[in-house]
Formats: C-alpha cells, structure tokens, sequence
C-alpha cells in the first residue's frame, strides 16, 4: 500500500515531466501557425492601393511565396519612403533588384507585406517566402537555418528563372530570418549582394537556454533536456545554428539593426555577430527606446537607411 502511495505521485511527475519536454521542444520547431491579420488581407485584396503587384506562387518542392513588385504609383508608406530618400539624393532603382524577405519565428509571409511596401517603393522586387513549419508550408518542422537555407538557395534559383527577375539578390530577415539570412549567404555568398538583419540572435542555443534561464530557474535547469530531445527527434544541434560564425565568413556589405530595449533577445548579440564581420560596409544600428518586435517602428528613418544601404550595395556590384 506504501508502495502504491509513492509510485503514483511518481508517475504523474514523470508523465508530467515529459509533457513538458515535449511541449517545449515543439514550441521551438513548431510554433502555433499564425493567421491571416485584417490589414494583411487588406493589401492583398488592394495590392495596388499599396503600389504593388502581387503574385501568389508555390514552388516545385512545396514552398509557398508571395512575389511583390512595385508599381509606378506609390502607396502612402512609399511615397513617405522616396522623399525622404530623394532629400539624401538617392532615387528607386530601374534594375529591380531581389530582395528575399525572410519572416521571424512564428510569423508568416504576409506579415512582411507592410515591410515589402517600401522596398518596393525603392524599386526592388520583393521575394517573400514561408519558411518550414509556418504560414502554409508543407514542412512541419523549422530548424532555424538547417534545411531553411538549401531550401531558400533552391527557391531563389527557381523563382529567378521563373519569374525572369534580375541577378542581383540581397537578404533581409527578422529575428530567426535574419539568423537564417546570414547563415544562407555564408552558404553561397556568390548568390548574394547584401544582408540585413533586425533583431537576430548570435546563437542559438544560447539565446534559448539564456531566455529559459530568465523566466526560471527549473525551466532553466530543464532546457539542456529539451535540447537533447530537439536532438534526438529531429536530428537537429542548437548548437549549430551559429549566426555570428556565420558572418565571420562573410565579405558583404552587412546592415544589422536592434532594439536597445530587447530583453529577448539582448543587443549583445548584434554586437558580436556585427564585431565578426569583416567587410568595410557594414553597419550596426542599435535603436533607443526599441524591443525584439518593433524595432522598425521605433527607428527614426529606418527604412530609408535600410533602402540607400541596400541600393549602395546592388549598385556598386
């Protein structure tokens, strides 16, 4: 009977303790799949209100994208953006360069239309993905650059001789876009001409063990197991995904923007990632006042800085 009474509540701490590893490790390869937004659906049911055209495409292994491409009138957002870029003297460009939009974790492809709206306005055509276990992608599972990045240098090849659009392609991500965008072009940096990244971590297992740590001891203590099961079931190593070894590789032109205020992920680490690149044209933009999500509302002129540095960088190659 004694037996009986301690084996039960051990069970249940065992059953219990499982639940959790499993529900955590989840969370981080397969966050909730974000829904459609009113002001999402709303430019894409009047793109050209917005000064864009938008195709809705998938590609031969699955990958559904949106392809945005800017148009001769301007939205409000664009117009803002091009005087505020012709007071500096820079103008849209004529060549239509790509600009693969890569969205964070547990977003979706349409949350960077407001985002496309601008480069677009610049003159850039706007390649905007779902990445692996998000929006509508087939792939259950995301693993932060692992099978993100041959599946992008695929759908980039693809979509270039699809759609006829130009050679010149540069990188923009957010937070675990702007980890996969780094990683993708230390992966095949022939491919590419420029990256931007906005509050992006420098490593991966760090950043969740130090996140875990923060919110409590015991979730601190029990993420090295939940490492360990990500491990086992998905032949996945945190450890791995290494965005600031990443960009020791790197010789492009390199912008990388983050909020001051960001308690997820610190501005440390675009410090580091920024101290590892060692091209002449690279940029650390830490913005007052900012978090992990608003980083481009907050940023007084921002998108007029993103867009000169990247019209530099597709110009000059």
């Amino acid at each position: 009977m004694k037996r009986r009474y301690f084996t039960i509540p051990l069970l249940l701490l065992v059953i219990g303790f499982i639940i959790f590893v499993q529900s955590a490790s989840k969370r981080i390869v397969s966050p909730n799949r974000a829904k459609l937004r009113d002001a999402q659906q709303a430019i894409l049911a009047e793109p050209e209100t917005h000064g864009m055209k938008i195709l809705s495409d998938t590609a031969t292994d699955g990958t559904p994208y949106l392809l945005c491409e800017g148009l001769h009138v301007t939205g409000k957002k664009g117009r803002i953006l091009r005087t505020q870029l012709s007071k500096r003297g820079c103008h849209p460009t004529r060549e239509h360069p790509v600009l693969l939009l890569l969205h964070g974790h547990a977003s979706r492809k349409e949350n960077q239309l407001a985002i496309a709206e601008r480069f677009c306005a610049a003159g850039f055509t706007c390649l905007i993905p779902d990445l692996p276990g998000h929006g509508k992608h087939p792939e259950k599972i995301g693993t932060f650059g692992k099978t993100e990045v041959p599946l992008l240098l695929n759908l980039v090849k693809e979509a270039r001789k699809e759609h006829h659009l130009s050679d010149k392609v540069s990188l923009f991500g957010l937070s675990q876009g702007g980890a996969v965008a780094l990683q993708l072009a230390a992966a095949d940096e022939q491919q590419f001409h420029a990256v931007v990244t906005i509050s992006t971590f420098a490593n991966l297992s760090k950043t969740l063990s130090q996140t875990a740590e923060n919110k409590s001891p015991v979730l601190g203590a029990l993420f090295p197991i939940v490492k360990l099961n990500i491990g086992w079931r998905h032949d996945f190593d945190l450890k791995k995904i290494s965005p600031a070894q990443a960009a020791k590789t790197l010789s492009l032109p390199v912008f990388i923007a983050h909020g001051l205020d960001d308690t997820f992920i610190p501005p440390a680490n675009a410090e580091i990632i920024f101290n590892n690149l060692s091209h002449p044209s690279k940029r650390l933009r830490l913005v007052p006042e900012a978090g992990h999500a608003n980083v481009l509302a907050k940023g007084e002129l921002i998108y007029a800085d993103l867009c000169e540095f990247l019209l530099e960088a597709t110009s000059d190659s």
